[in-house]
C-alpha cells in the first residue's frame, strides 16, 4: 500500500519547493531597492540558500530518511532535538500563514472595495477561510495536496511571474524610458546604510523553505535521486524569478511610486498603466491570490507530517499521529487550523492591520532560524557517524561541509 503511493518524482518536488518559496508578493519590496537587488540576492544566495540547499541535498538523499528535518536531527543528536527542530518549523508556520493570507484578505478587499483592505474584521475572516479551505485539502492526502499543489505553482506563480518578466524585456526592447540605471556603483550597496543590512535580512527570509518538501521522502520515486536534482532545479528557478520579476518592476516604475506597504496591488496597477492594460489587473491578481493559496497548501501538510512521525516514534503525544484513510495526519491539520484562527484574531485586536503583521512575522522569523541552525549543526554530525547510506553528498569533504554548515548558521545568526 505504501510503496503504490510513491508517485512525485522531480517535477512534484519543483512545483511543491517553487511553490512554497517563491512568492510574487514579495517583488515590489525587492524592486524598492533597484539594482541593489542584484547584490543582495547574490550575497544572500552564497551565505544562505546554496549552504541550505546543498545540506539540504544530501541529508534528503539518505535511503532511510521519511520525515525531513525531524528525522535528520534525530539521527545526529537524538530525538529531543529532532522534536525541538521539527516543532519551531510548525510553530513558525502557525506565525506565518495568517501574515501571507493577510495578503490575499487585502488584495481581495481593494479589488472589491478599497476601505476594506484595512477592514480588521474582512482581513480575520478572509485569513480563516482560506486557510480552512487548505486545510480540507490536504486531509484528502498527499496526491490531492501535490496536485493542487502543482497547479497553484503553474497558474499562480510561474505564469504570472512570466508575464511581469515578458513585460520588463519588451519595456526595454522598445526602448522605453528606464527606471534604473545600471552601474557598478549603482550594484554594489551602500553598507554605512544601516537600511542595506535589513533589506539583506529580507531577502535572506524571502528564500527560505528549500528543505520544505524533503518531508514528502515516503511518497518519492527514488528520493536519493530526485531530490538532489530537484533542488538544483528550484534554486536556478527561484532566483532567475524572483531577480528578473523585481528587476522588472524597477526598470517599469518610478522608484517614488513603488511603496511597499501598500501592496502589491497598487504596484500592479502603475506597471499595468505603463502598458496601457489596466483591463488585465483583476485577471493577473486573481492568479496572483492563487499562487498565494498554493504555497500555503505547500506548508499546511510538510511540519505536520514530521510531528506525526515524531508521534509515531513515541516521543509526543500519541493523539499526534492520528493520520484518516487518506494517510493525511488528521489530528494535527485539525489542531493547526484551530491554532491559526485563534492567532488571526490578532488582526481585530492590535490597533492596525501593520501592526498584526509585522508582529506575527517576527514571530515567525526567529522559530525559523533555530530550526535551520540545528540543520547545519546535522550536516557537520552526520559526517562523524559510522553508517553513511546517502546517495548524495556535498563536494569537498568534511572541510567544505563545515565551511558551508558554518557559514549558514552564522547567518541565521545574523538573521535573529
Amino acid at each position: 500500500m505504501q510503496s503504490s503511493q510513491k508517485k512525485l518524482g522531480v517535477f512534484s518536488i519543483v512545483m511543491i519547493t517553487v511553490g512554497a518559496v517563491c512568492s510574487i508578493r514579495n517583488l515590489p519590496a525587492s524592486a524598492l531597492l533597484g539594482t541593489h537587488l542584484i547584490a543582495l540576492y547574490v550575497l544572500a544566495a552564497l551565505f544562505f540558500f546554496m549552504p541550505a540547499a546543498f545540506v539540504a541535498a544530501e541529508l534528503s538523499s539518505s535511503e532511510g530518511q521519511r520525515s525531513g528535518v525531524y528525522d535528520w536531527v534525530s539521527r545526529a543528536f537524538g530525538p529531543f532535538w529532532g522534536v525541538l527542530a521539527v516543532w519551531c518549523q510548525w510553530t513558525e508556520n502557525l506565525f506565518w500563514y495568517p501574515t501571507i493570507l493577510a495578503f490575499i484578505a487585502s488584495t481581495l478587499g481593494y479589488l472589491i472595495a478599497p476601505e476594506l483592505a484595512s477592514n480588521k474584521l474582512f482581513i480575520a475572516g478572509v485569513i480563516i477561510v482560506c486557510f480552512w479551505l487548505v486545510t480540507i485539502i490536504n486531509l484528502l492526502g498527499i496526491r490531492a495536496s501535490a496536485w493542487f499543489a502543482g497547479f497553484c505553482t503553474i497558474a499562480g506563480l510561474i505564469v504570472p511571474m512570466t508575464v511581469v518578466i515578458l513585460m520588463g524585456g519588451y519595456w526595454l526592447w522598445a526602448q522605453q524610458p528606464s527606471q534604473l540605471t545600471l552601474t557598478w556603483a549603482s550594484v554594489v550597496p551602500n553598507w554605512h546604510d544601516s537600511s542595506m543590512w535589513s533589506s539583506l535580512n529580507a531577502v535572506i527570509l524571502s528564500l527560505m523553505g528549500i528543505e520544505i518538501a524533503t518531508v514528502h521522502s515516503r511518497h518519492v520515486r527514488q528520493p536519493n535521486r530526485v531530490y538532489p536534482i530537484a533542488l538544483a532545479v528550484s534554486g536556478l528557478i527561484l532566483i532567475a524569478a524572483l531577480v528578473l520579476g523585481s528587476l522588472s518592476i524597477a526598470v517599469t516604475v518610478p522608484h517614488d511610486q513603488i511603496n511597499p506597504l501598500l501592496g502589491l496591488m497598487q504596484v500592479v496597477r502603475v506597471f499595468f498603466a505603463s502598458y496601457h492594460i489596466q483591463a488585465w489587473i483583476p485577471y493577473f491578481i486573481g492568479l496572483v491570490v492563487i499562487g498565494v493559496m498554493g504555497s500555503v497548501n505547500n506548508w499546511v501538510i510538510a511540519p505536520t507530517s514530521g510531528l506525526r512521525y515524531a508521534a509515531q516514534q513515541q516521543h509526543l503525544p500519541r493523539a499526534f499521529a492520528l493520520s484518516n484513510r487518506q494517510q493525511a495526519p488528521v489530528f494535527l491539520l485539525l489542531l493547526q487550523a484551530i491554532i491559526v484562527t485563534v492567532i488571526s484574531l490578532i488582526f481585530v485586536l492590535l490597533p492596525t492591520v501593520s501592526e498584526s503583521y509585522w508582529f506575527l512575522t517576527a514571530m515567525a522569523t526567529q522559530q525559523y532560524a533555530v530550526t535551520y541552525i540545528l540543520m547545519f549543526a546535522t550536516a557537520i554530525r552526520q559526517r562523524y557517524l559510522p553508517h553513511d547510506d546517502r546517495g548524495y553528498h556535498v563536494p569537498g569533504g568534511k572541510l567544505v561541509m563545515w565551511l558551508v554548515s558554518v557559514v549558514g548558521s552564522l547567518t541565521m545568526l545574523f538573521v535573529i
